[in-house]
């Protein structure tokens, strides 16, 4: 369910419509009162689709590592990759932390954050931003805790604020009434803005955690105490755009970045034309949106180069 302080929800309404998509229209401020334990205000208005859904992304990412695993994919765990180098026309060598050496003809990037540090070893750089987004979960009066939808909050940048409005939450998923909410910006005032995961801190601001603290408790009834928070960096373009395309220059790499916060759910179709590009192969999906040649997210020379820094997280290389 989204709902509005301000503004219209037509185009969220047109484009339901156009999908055939099951969904209701909340006009006012009493009829979302009426329907979830919210203290809308004057003004307000809310759209619910009926058919929406979350994805569970751990075991989500479970299952895909099993798939791949049973079609004969290796992975390799705990390993930093501190060298690229293209040493040919079809011949990359990435030296990992263990010491070796692993050639392959064709590379497939997706390290996110990392982007930058990796790409470094090649002197280039991507026009990417790195935003330290704040994510936790509350409790929640029981009474309550079955009438929570899915929801997110489009309010907007008010004079004088780093506060966006933009908030979203999900229903519990269990029987414990903790429900998971969190803040869909990262401001500028607050230094939640980089270039490199070296300036990254996973540790959340106060000011921002306050600003959830201070934004549930007047928006929605039977909020109580915050249990947790965190804090996970997206990797943000200029244009919102993800970036999936052969990196310009070096056509035995491809990558996808850019993902922008909202990759994940369309993380299957991603990789199948990654791996498409790999295989040198047409995409099944039409990625020109994507190019990594387009203006916003061209590539330049790296002003200087750094080590690179990868997550210990899966990793492979097509042979």
């Amino acid at each position: 369910m989204a709902y509005f302080s301000m503004g219209s929800l037509l185009q969220c309404q047109a484009v339901a419509e156009r999908r055939g998509l099951c969904h209701r229209r909340y006009s006012t401020a009493a009829e979302l009162q009426a329907a979830y334990p919210m203290n809308a205000k004057e003004g307000y208005e809310g759209l619910f689709e009926n058919g929406a859904g979350t994805i569970k992304a751990k075991e989500a990412v479970a299952a895909m590592l099993k798939l791949a695993q049973q079609a004969g994919l290796h992975i390799v765990q705990g390993e930093r990759v501190i060298c690229l180098s293209v040493l040919a026309a079809d011949q990359v060598a990435v030296q990992t932390s263990t010491g070796r050496t692993i050639m392959t003809k064709r590379l497939g990037l997706t390290v996110g954050a990392w982007t930058n540090d990796v790409l470094a070893h090649l002197g280039l750089e991507l026009p990417l931003d790195i935003w330290k987004v704040h994510w936790g979960h509350y409790y929640v009066d029981p009474a309550i805790k079955d009438s929570i939808p899915q929801w997110y909050k489009f309010g907007k940048l008010q004079p004088d604020s780093w506060d966006e409005g933009l908030y979203y939450g999900f229903p519990p998923e269990g029987s414990e009434p903790v429900v998971k909410v969190g803040v869909d910006f990262a401001p500028h005032a607050r230094s939640c803005r980089m270039k490199s995961m070296q300036n990254f801190s996973y540790k959340p601001d106060a000011m921002v955690a306050a600003s959830l603290d201070t934004f549930l408790k007047a928006e929605w009834k039977g909020f109580l105490q915050r249990r947790d928070l965190y804090c996970s960096p997206y990797t943000m373009t200029a244009d919102g755009m993800f970036i999936l395309d052969q990196l310009p220059g070096f056509p035995q790499i491809s990558l996808f970045t850019g993902g922008n916060g909202r990759a994940f759910k369309f993380s299957v179709l991603l990789g199948r034309c990654l791996s498409d590009l790999l295989l040198g192969q047409q995409p099944m999906f039409d990625i020109g949106p994507l190019s990594a040649k387009r203006k916003a997210v061209r590539p330049v020379q790296a002003p200087h180069s750094v080590a690179a820094r990868l997550h210990e997280g899966p990793a492979a290389a097509i042979p």
